[in-house]
């Protein structure tokens, strides 16, 4: 319907601008087929017709603006939800170490690791990992070598963690690796379903003394 002003047509043919129902344009043009309402826009109702152009390139803009709100806004909720999607218990699948330059792997903690990893809704972490085939000592007291022996084949870790992206920024409160203690490090993780991939910046590794890059995988748990 029209909302500009009324419109009724006389029998001379001629437009005039009497209180009447509204008509639509279809209406019009029906009535008279050799009358052109948008020319009679035009002509007549300049303020009226600029006014329309004006509301439409403004409704135009406000769409624009919008999107691209939308637009910056997906990175952030991205990264919200992998956050929100971490949060839980993961059981380790697989630790691998690999060299940088030769790509050579190397399974720590045996083929098939045992432990977990936790992480609650108000960022804090631990981790706890150890090869599936160990022995323990041999009699009621520990030797040094066997205390040795078990710790090689463990570790665990705990402290806060951040999600942004796909980064997570990890701070060791407490942990076997003493030398990680009070100190922050990134892992780059990704979320497929159950399976949680966590990927280190290449390091150094303490015991090969080589440039690695260890690769965890998880299932979750619950």
């Amino acid at each position: 319907m029209l909302d500009l002003l009324s419109l009724s047509v006389s029998a001379s043919g001629l437009v005039t601008t009497k209180t009447t129902p509204l008509l639509t344009v279809e209406e019009v043009d029906k009535a008279l087929p050799n009358f052109h309402f948008g020319v009679y826009l035009e002509r007549f109702l300049p303020s009226n017709v600029a006014s329309l152009r004006e509301l439409t390139m403004k409704r135009i803009l406000i769409s624009a603006v919008t999107l691209a709100f939308l637009v910056t806004l997906a990175q952030p909720m991205a990264a919200q939800d992998l956050g929100a999607q971490l949060v839980g218990v993961w059981a380790i699948k697989s630790n691998i170490n690999k060299e940088t330059a030769t790509g050579k792997e190397l399974g720590l903690m045996g083929d098939n690791p045992q432990g977990f990893a936790f992480f609650t809704k108000g960022g804090h972490f631990a981790f706890v990992l150890t090869a599936k085939e160990r022995k323990g000592p041999a009699g009621a007291q520990i030797t040094d070598a066997e205390r040795a022996a078990l710790y090689a084949t463990m570790a665990a870790t705990t402290g806060t963690f951040k999600v942004e992206g796909s980064k997570v920024t990890l701070t060791y409160v407490a942990t076997s690796n003493q030398i990680w203690v009070g100190t922050t490090q990134t892992r780059t993780i990704e979320i497929a379903g159950t399976k949680l991939t966590w990927t280190s910046p290449p390091q150094k590794n303490m015991n090969t003394g080589t440039e690695t890059v260890f690769v965890i995988t998880m299932e979750r748990a619950e």
